[in-house]
């Protein structure tokens, strides 16, 4: 079975790094780069061929981004990583974004190394037999 290739994008390279390494535990998955921002991260997922994108928005990312149109316009339609939005605290306007950018999780980075290995596993197969639809923007 291949692995699930995995791009972490955080602002914090400490923060990155920690959840490289807490990731590299699970043998199914491989952690393709730890990016310091948005731009950077979308592509390097293009480039490596990510599975899941984990993206810690807060300093990352400019909030006038649309990351849904973004990943479509990357990608193509239906072809985008699965976008797990991993936080330090929650933030009711944040949740919307994460929605809004066709995130299938929305995380806080607090979460056990467990949980959040099994988080990434279930968005990939989902991805991966299309579970799920893919976001539209209009």
């Amino acid at each position: 079975m291949p692995k699930i290739r995995v791009l972490v994008i955080d602002p914090h390279p400490a923060v990155g790094i920690a959840l490289a390494v807490r990731l590299r535990s699970d043998p199914a998955l491989e952690v393709l780069a730890v990016a310091p921002d948005w731009q950077y991260g979308l592509e390097l997922a293009q480039a490596q061929r990510a599975d899941v994108i984990l993206l810690e928005p807060k300093g990352a990312i400019s909030p006038e981004v649309d990351l849904a149109r973004e990943l479509e316009r990357t990608f193509g339609s239906g072809s985008a990583p699965a976008l797990i939005w991993l936080t330090s605290y929650a933030m009711a306007s944040e949740l919307d974004r994460a929605q809004q950018a066709g995130a299938r999780r929305y995380l806080l980075k607090n979460l056990d190394s467990r949980q959040l290995i099994q988080d990434i596993k279930a968005v990939a197969t989902e991805r991966n037999q299309h579970e799920y639809p893919q976001h539209s923007h209009e």
